[in-house]
């Protein structure tokens, strides 16, 4: 398994996942609070246009886990927090707080 362990702090971010090689039910990948607590770590997003309304895709994704974090959908017009597409399946959201 892989574990990214993310700092404390707010980050205006977007990203895309698409598959990942080697991921299975053992071989995981987790994006998690370094300080466990879901209100350290802050991922935001304001979208310009439909066509990049998300925080979060998941593009084919599988086997990838977040835990204890907030993804915040910040625009005033768009606010899709997570886009799931493409067979994207087996992705887990552990205590996540959904703000938007």
């Amino acid at each position: 398994p892989v574990v990214i362990n993310i700092r404390r702090g707010s980050y205006t971010e977007q990203f895309r996942l698409t598959a990942i090689a080697g991921t299975s039910a053992a071989n995981t990948v987790t994006f998690r609070s370094e300080e466990n607590d879901s209100s350290s770590v802050v991922i935001g997003f304001s979208p310009s246009s439909g066509l990049n309304n998300y925080v979060v895709q998941l593009d084919g994704a599988q086997r990838v886990q977040f835990e204890k974090l907030t993804l915040q959908a910040t625009g005033t017009n768009l606010g899709t927090l997570v886009d799931i597409r493409n067979g994207a399946a087996h992705n887990r959201f552990q205590e996540v707080s959904f703000v938007g």
